[in-house]
């Protein structure tokens, strides 16, 4: 059963968003992921040591869900030695060369886009070393 956040008073409605993601096979273990919806307000993630993620958008790591309807997202994931000449990789909280191509970073150039619905947002974002990438439902 989906959990929804919203009120009267214009805040928008949102859905759970959570899933796992790959990278050329083998889940990522280390991230940020962002979810920008057509319109409303943008949703963050971190990727967990299982690969596992969920996207907050009015409460830091709640885990409140996503902003209904269709929604680009970026992926970004670094190793250990420092890189903050990027604007995306400083929006992304900097911190190491990035692992994955560049364009994943880019909301408007991943080709990663996404239907937020008011149930089943359970995800696997397959992400290739070509830049290629797909966002599947579980």
């Amino acid at each position: 059963m989906a959990l929804f956040a919203g009120c009267s008073e214009g805040t928008p409605t949102v859905a759970p968003v959570r899933g796992f993601v790959e990278f050329d096979g083998k889940l990522l273990s280390q991230g940020k992921i962002m979810l920008v919806p057509a319109s409303g307000r943008m949703g963050h993630g971190s990727i967990e040591p299982d690969g596992s993620f969920e996207i907050s958008t009015f409460e830091a790591d709640s885990g409140d869900g996503a902003v209904l309807g269709p929604a680009n997202l970026a992926v970004y994931s670094a190793g250990n030695a420092p890189n903050t000449t990027d604007r995306y990789h400083k929006a992304f909280g900097g911190g190491g060369t990035p692992l994955l191509p560049d364009k994943f970073k880019d909301p408007d150039k991943s080709g990663l886009a996404f239907e937020v619905m008011a149930d089943d947002n359970n995800v696997r974002i397959k992400l290739l070393s070509n830049g290629t990438g797909t966002v599947d439902r579980d």
